[in-house]
């Protein structure tokens, strides 16, 4: 059996085949995030550098203020957000080689409140790690419940978001109303 102490960051990254620019703008950005089904991608320089991360929860907080009904901000000014506007930058990322322990990169994601990592080789993105990836591995390795299954890791977002994340039947009896 796997050990979750040997697991590396590469074994649970999604690869990112995709990067955004750092001009790229944030409706194009969200609409690659979209289309892939991943909620972030890395920001990139001209030259391929790692230079941000552009996410779902991001674009949300530029997002909220704008489109509150009291607000008096001006919707029509986020058309020209650029992603380097509105991803974290390079500065408050936590960023993992690739052969890192995953406990290790966990760690660093709790001291740096980072639900995501950007996994490089050098200065260029191979990856990215998130809070669900994780999840998933540590699931995988039977640490989840036991009615859990291996398919249970590879449901569509949908599926998953349709699915009750609680069970009152299931639930200890001391908790149940």
């Amino acid at each position: 059996m796997i050990d979750v102490r040997d697991l590396r960051v590469r074994d649970v990254m999604t690869a990112c085949p995709q990067t955004v620019t750092v001009d790229t703008p944030i409706a194009d950005a969200y609409a690659l995030l979209v289309e892939a089904r991943l909620s972030g991608l890395p920001i990139v320089d001209g030259e391929g550098r790692v230079q941000g991360l552009f996410s779902l929860s991001d674009l949300a907080t530029e997002l909220a203020p704008v489109l509150h009904p009291e607000s008096d901000g001006d919707p029509g000014a986020l058309g020209a957000l650029k992603a380097r506007q509105v991803g974290s930058r390079i500065e408050h990322l936590v960023i993992v080689g690739p052969d890192e322990p995953l406990v290790a990169a966990c760690q660093r994601m709790v001291r740096g409140h980072a639900r995501k990592v950007v996994v490089v080789e050098g200065d260029r993105p191979i990856g990215v790690v998130s809070a669900v990836d994780v999840a998933r591995a540590v699931a995988a390795l039977g640490f989840g419940p036991p009615d859990l299954t291996p398919t249970d890791l590879t449901v569509p977002l949908e599926a998953a978001a349709a699915r009750p994340a609680f069970s009152a039947s299931r639930a200890p009896a001391a908790s149940r109303p």
